[in-house]
Formats: C-alpha cells, sequence, structure tokens
C-alpha cells in the first residue's frame, strides 16, 4: 500500500480500485484479505500494510488475462513497481 514519494494508498483509494478494476474482471468473487508484509530493496528493508487478493479459478487464458490486467492496473495507478502475483495449484470443495 506504499507508494514511493507519496503517502499510502488510502482505504477509499483501495475500494475504489476494486470497484472500477476487480469486480469487473472477476465477476465469480474474490476475497482481499489485509496483511503486513516485508521487503529488500538496495535502499534496505522495510514493512508495509499490503492486501492480498485471492481468487480461485479453474486454468484458462481468460482468467490469467484478468489477472495480469488487475495487476497492471494497480502498478501503474499507484506506481509501484511491481506486483506479485502467486499461482498455486490447489483443490477445493463447497458442501
Amino acid at each position: 500500500m506504499s507508494r514511493p514519494g507519496e503517502a499510502p494508498v488510502s482505504d477509499e483509494e483501495w475500494k475504489a480500485f476494486v470497484s472500477a478494476e476487480v469486480v469487473p474482471r472477476l465477476p465469480d468473487g474474490f476475497t482481499v484479505l489485509a496483511a503486513r508484509g516485508r521487503w529488500a530493496d538496495e535502499r534496505g528493508a522495510r514493512d508495509e500494510d499490503s492486501r492480498v487478493l485471492l481468487v480461485v479459478h479453474p486454468a484458462g487464458e481468460a482468467i490469467d488475462r484478468s489477472l495480469d490486467e488487475i495487476r497492471e492496473a494497480y502498478r501503474k495507478r499507484f506506481h509501484q513497481r511491481s506486483v506479485l502475483r502467486l499461482d498455486s495449484p490447489t483443490r477445493v470443495r463447497f458442501r
């Protein structure tokens, strides 16, 4: 949620981003988790608040494209160097 040389992304900015970029691309649903992360670059290590977008979905080109579009939109809107994407095969069951 931090931005280089600017105030962190506010809750209002995050909610607006989710409404504009995430909801239209993930109409079947998703979960957002508030997190605290630590990362390091050439200037040293730092902690920051972050958000984890959790999406359970079948594999496919359309969802891959949607997830990459969300990442790119976040990167550009909030001036990020990169936005992590982690894919992991899993089995889920609802009852």
